[in-house]
């Protein structure tokens, strides 16, 4: 087979939540009363299926 650049495909699959995830909280070694705010919100998760040719041509 003889297939050009502009033929040959890959693609891949990912997730990306749309709730951030919390930051790590740093407290001082002995501290009783750390706090920190949390979302209620769960959020949804978005998939996404880019494809890019060997010719470097994005289809998203």
């Amino acid at each position: 087979y003889t297939f050009g650049p502009e033929s040959i495909f890959n693609g891949d699959e990912t997730n990306n939540p749309t709730v951030v995830e919390l930051a790590k909280i740093i407290a001082q070694k002995g501290s009783h009363q750390v706090h920190q705010m949390t979302s209620a919100e769960r959020g949804v998760n978005v998939t996404m299926l880019p494809f890019v040719n060997a010719a470097g041509k994005l289809f998203p």
